[in-house]
């Protein structure tokens, strides 16, 4: 794992303004002193998010979610901390410190970023393949035993997934 000196942070920090770091990813409106959006971590057609420029935070008042730039970007990309503080630094155009891994931990890493690969997969997967699923009249249910069942009125048909 990646650990950074907090000055090296804290200038990300300073360099990556909430406001333009944020409206990268979601529509944002000047209401005040304050933005407002449409929160991406639920469900939402109405803006619940506001951004805080002078303080550099977040704040969702339908879900709850909050926190600064490091934390936006973390929920988001679904990143550690150390893959968001390289993220930002890639944005901001500040050079990281290269870290030396051994054959051992370069290997682990490397399991690492396939294993999330394929969580990233397949969650897209599941996510697609259910929105499809309820847009043509189906549903999910679980049953007694555990299982998932998936059911397609289409054709009536009911297929059982062991989890």
């Amino acid at each position: 794992m990646s650990y950074y000196a907090q000055e090296l942070v804290e200038e990300i920090r300073s360099r990556s303004d909430i406001v333009d770091v944020i409206s990268g990813y979601v529509k944002l409106q000047r209401k005040g002193s304050n933005y407002v959006g449409v929160c991406p971590f639920h469900n939402d057609r109405n803006p619940s998010m506001s951004v805080n420029q002078p303080r550099q935070m977040y704040h969702c008042f339908s879900c709850g979610a909050g926190g600064d730039v490091f934390k936006f970007v973390m929920d988001y990309e679904n990143l550690t901390f150390p893959e968001a503080v390289k993220v930002l630094a890639d944005r901001a155009g500040i050079e990281l410190p290269e870290q030396d891994y051994s054959p051992e931990a370069r290997k682990q890493a490397d399991l690492k970023e396939q294993i999330m690969e394929l969580n990233r997969l397949a969650g897209k997967y599941y996510y697609y393949s259910r929105a499809l699923t309820i847009s043509r009249g189906g549903s999910f249910r679980m049953r007694p035993s555990g299982s998932l069942a998936l059911d397609a009125p289409a054709n009536g048909a009911t297929t059982c997934i062991n989890t």
